[in-house]
């Protein structure tokens, strides 16, 4: 992999104290906008925040997150989340759950968990090969119908990420919406307004009870 260009102030942040190995393997800036970017070919460049649980209540953080979508709208960027609480004062789970809804209706940004600080590099180069693949081929037919999948307005771009995220396919949907109490709870959290749109479709159109 392209050695990516790393924000040098991670170092001053205390959950990401880990990363200096890969600091110095890589080649360094001072952004404010993102910490890391990553060449995907000559023309796309992968732009991510760094966040860990103890991030996710801060008015700073959502103020980088704006002006990350702001960057291009969104594309090529997305937000690496530590799903690892180095302090042990924050629930990572909760913080996570937290995170997805503050997008909602305000940012279509993918979250990138890691499971730890030294897993970073491993996964900055699996989410490298897997948006360089998935950008030659055509989105997939469930891809499409998704968003309208509701009984009024399409889904936002961001429930149609979850959910293809969450399911493998209409019927793993179905089955989801219908029979399974704890994973439907799970999406209306996740997909917070559009979760009452994408029921009502299916109950209508299959009677989900």
């Amino acid at each position: 992999m392209e050695r990516p260009l790393i924000c040098t102030s991670l170092r001053k942040r205390l959950d990401w104290a880990g990363l200096a190995p890969l600091l110095l393997r890589s080649k360094k800036t001072q952004v404010d906008t993102h910490d890391v970017a990553i060449p995907l070919d000559c023309e796309r460049v992968f732009r991510g925040i760094f966040i860990s649980p103890r991030d996710v209540a801060s008015a700073k953080t959502l103020n980088r997150i704006e002006r990350l979508y702001n960057l291009n709208g969104g594309q090529d960027s997305g937000l690496i989340f530590l799903l690892n609480d180095e302090d042990g004062q924050h629930n990572a789970t909760i913080a996570f759950m937290t995170l997805q809804l503050q997008l909602v209706g305000s940012w279509e940004l993918p979250v990138i968990p890691v499971p730890s600080v030294a897993m970073v590099e491993a996964s900055l180069a699996t989410l490298r090969h897997q948006m360089m693949t998935t950008s030659r081929k055509p989105p997939g037919p469930a891809s499409k119908l998704l968003p309208f999948c509701s009984d009024r307005e399409p889904l936002a771009n961001h429930s149609v990420n979850i959910l293809t995220d969450v399911t493998s396919d209409f019927r793993d949907l179905l089955d989801k919406l219908s029979s399974d109490p704890v994973s439907e709870s799970e999406i209306a959290l996740l997909l917070g307004p559009d979760a009452e749109k994408l029921k009502s479709f299916w109950t209508d159109e299959y009677l989900v009870e």
